[in-house]
């Protein structure tokens, strides 16, 4: 997006009144300025007006109508049901766990700890309501690119920004836990490496290599898709019934 005369919020010049930091643009909408969002107190508490009040700051708004695909009235409705769910306005590791092993049919308590981290940007062992409103603007709302993003970060389980073979390996071992995978783990990595490592082969793939290679190959996109397998507790109701942009 390029910066206009006014904010996302539409009450604002970019260098908005309520935060007085730029509206900034992030590079894909999953990544944002921990710098910015820490200068306006939202990557700890209090990050809401007036102590243990159910509005959102309108220095956090205008950074997430920047930020995510979402609209005030929206952002605000998000909000409630994250305080009426973790009333301290902060989401622990241990929490984020417990309510993704009792509500979500991805039964995984490896993998829910490392998704976890994904989403824990500035790794502080806590997640903002910023960082889960990010995530969930990214599964229901992301192009394709950046739900790819949020794929391939959480197939890096050392978060060295490559894939392995055994990286890859485990995730879908965590997947063949959930439903039967039509090849064994190893097979499917395999197939993935001979596909996305380009020559010269360096025995990793990066982030351009995995976009390129699941747009070219339909069997691997199926085979490595955990994103509606694993996230459906996190789409909006009106999508629940959809698959995302990766299947397309």
């Amino acid at each position: 997006r390029t910066t206009s005369s006014r904010s996302a919020c539409g009450q604002h010049s970019p260098t908005c009144a309520c935060s007085g930091l730029p509206i900034y643009n992030p590079p894909h909408l999953y990544s944002f300025s921990r710098s910015a969002l820490l200068a306006v107190g939202t990557l700890s508490p209090p990050f809401i007006m007036g102590g243990q009040s159910s509005k959102l700051h309108p220095a956090v708004e205008c950074e997430l109508l920047a930020s995510t695909r979402f609209d005030g009235p929206e952002l605000r409705k998000w909000y409630h049901e994250f305080l009426v769910i973790n009333p301290s306005g902060l989401l622990s590791k241990e929490e984020f766990v417990k309510q993704n092993m009792e509500f979500t049919s991805f039964g995984n308590e490896e993998f829910w700890q490392h998704t976890f981290d994904v989403i824990d940007k500035d790794q502080n062992g806590e997640i903002s309501f910023v960082e889960w409103c990010m995530l969930l603007s990214c599964i229901n709302r992301g192009s394709m690119r950046e739900q790819l993003r949020l794929l391939f970060e959480i197939y890096d389980l050392d978060g060295s920004g490559t894939l392995d073979k055994q990286e890859i390996v485990h995730i879908l071992e965590f997947l063949n836990g959930h439903r039967t995978l039509a090849r064994p783990p190893e097979e499917i990595a395999d197939e993935v490496f001979e596909a996305m490592d380009d020559e010269p082969s360096d025995g990793v793939i990066s982030f351009e290599e995995f976009v390129n290679g699941f747009s070219r190959y339909p069997s691997i996109k199926n085979s490595l898709n955990v994103l509606d397998d694993a996230f459906r507790g996190f789409k909006e109701s009106r999508f629940t019934g959809e698959t995302s942009r990766l299947n397309g």
